[in-house]
């Protein structure tokens, strides 16, 4: 009996052990949520407060010449593309970088965009497009990269509902995908 006591003690502990670790985790992912509605709030009423031409925040992290840029459409991220053959992503609410530079490729960007849900984020450079998930930097393996001028690609712009890609180069052409 002695021994069935111990065990029970020790079950007890490690599972209240396990209880009190996640309870700690779940109250450190509800902070962490407070914390990104407080600082969106912050960001909205300093939106509503400044008047047009006022700069509201600075980016840095590029080492070249930048591109383009291109907002997500739930407003809360800016991307880049520069001539250092990078793209970035920062939260707009507080300037911090989100997304380590996505794949380096062999040549500059020139152009930045996100689908209208925000899942996909394209890039075109010397003849490509490719595609990536949008937060993750992952290449998008159902959306492969498209050989798609024969010059640079200058401008990407997805349609409304997501379904199709336009793409302007310098070839002179505007293509739809």
């Amino acid at each position: 009996i002695m021994m069935v006591l111990i065990a029970g003690a020790i079950g007890g502990l490690i599972y209240g052990w396990f209880w009190w670790r996640e309870q700690q985790q779940l109250a450190r992912i509800e902070e962490v949520k407070q914390m990104d509605i407080a600082r969106d709030k912050k960001w909205k009423q300093k939106l509503e407060t400044t008047t047009f031409g006022t700069i509201l925040a600075t980016f840095s992290g590029q080492n070249s010449g930048i591109t383009d840029v291109a907002i997500s459409n739930d407003s809360k991220y800016v991307a880049s593309v520069a001539n250092d053959n990078s793209t970035k992503v920062w939260r707009l609410n507080d300037g911090i970088l989100v997304q380590p530079p996505y794949f380096d490729h062999s040549s500059a960007l020139l152009t930045v965009v996100i689908s209208p849900d925000d899942s996909i984020l394209a890039h075109g450079s010397l003849n490509k497009i490719d595609f990536y998930s949008f937060l993750t930097g992952e290449p998008r393996s159902t959306v492969p990269t498209i050989d798609a001028h024969t010059d640079w690609i200058t401008s990407l712009a997805f349609s409304k509902d997501g379904k199709y890609i336009y793409s302007g180069s310098n070839d002179k052409f505007v293509k739809m995908w």
